[in-house]
């Protein structure tokens, strides 16, 4: 009571009030108050799991409507993943706002994108972590890239023969923060190939890991996107395939099942055309070796893929 209280702004007492009325109005109790703490009855439990895509549907109720009266979209509301938002942000945000009124953008690490999209804060989110857990999402995949070596630019020479245990060994590691998604990637591939390396320097950002590796603090696993991010820092920087076995890293648009289905539709469909156009040339040029690799989904405007 006191949890449920909290968060909808009420006291205790009024939400304890709301719930035995519901019991009065429905005629069976909903909570067992003698236990601690206190736990639902085989109705309250029903009550729960019905009420719950019930509301859902309210909530998207007006924008299906507005939909289905061929409103044109007043707002988007979009969580970028950091990379994404550095590199291919602003084109998306620049076609988008052709037929919006308000374009917001949400940018940060993948685990606080897909709090939003469940809470409803945002209407679609581009991220690396597609929340397979989750039931009632619709996925668009965007973007394939392998993950890459990153070393300063003095160990070039030395990228082709050395191992990863070797590097470990050598040089430390810059590693992405854990409470992000690509670092979860990379420390689980680590683990596959049984490399154990020290933790010692962690970053948030790949503008700060590219920063790190160009000035020889350490060397990076990281990917073309990210190192697009950083380029800033890519002359004292290079980048070269991962010792195998190789792994891989997909951006995609992940929106609610019940949202919009024209805004996921031709967010989609943007956001890989801004993907082919702006950051797959500019990769072909820098990584020529490595961009050969990536794969970029094409989709109609309807949210089709194209082949």
């Amino acid at each position: 009571m006191s949890l449920a209280a909290a968060k909808l702004g009420m006291t205790q007492s009024a939400v304890s009030q709301a719930v035995r009325k519901l019991e009065a109005d429905l005629g069976i109790a909903l909570v067992l108050r003698g236990r601690r703490p206190v736990t639902l009855t085989a109705a309250g439990l029903m009550l729960e799991w019905r009420a719950e895509p019930l509301l859902r549907d309210a909530a998207a109720l007006p924008q299906a409507l507005r939909d289905a009266g061929d409103v044109p979209v007043q707002q988007v509301r979009l969580g970028l993943v950091d990379t994404f938002a550095s590199t291919a942000g602003p084109g998306l945000v620049r076609e988008l706002a052709a037929s919006a009124t308000r374009v917001v953008i949400w940018s940060g690490l993948a685990p606080s994108l897909g709090a939003a999209l469940l809470s409803r804060d945002v209407d679609a989110i581009i991220t690396s972590d597609t929340l397979d857990d989750v039931d009632g999402l619709v996925r668009f995949p965007l973007w394939k890239e392998p993950f890459l070596l990153l070393l300063p630019q003095a160990w070039r020479s030395d990228a082709a023969r050395l191992s990863l245990d070797a590097l470990a060994a050598a040089l430390p590691m810059v590693r992405y923060s854990a409470r992000s998604h690509i670092g979860l990637q990379i420390e689980r591939h680590l683990r596959r190939v049984g490399i154990a390396v020290e933790r010692r320097i962690e970053v948030d950002g790949s503008d700060a890991m590219m920063a790190m590796v160009a000035a020889g603090v350490g060397w990076a696993i990281s990917t073309p996107l990210c190192f697009l991010q950083g380029m800033g820092h890519a002359a004292d920087a290079h980048a070269a395939a991962l010792p195998p076995p190789g792994f891989n890293r997909t951006l995609s648009l992940v929106c609610q099942q019940d949202g919009p289905a024209s805004l996921a539709a031709r967010t989609a469909e943007a956001a890989s055309r801004v993907l082919r156009r702006a950051c797959l040339p500019r990769l072909q040029t820098m990584l020529p070796r490595l961009a050969d690799r990536v794969q970029v989904t094409a989709y109609s405007t309807t949210g089709v893929p194209i082949p």
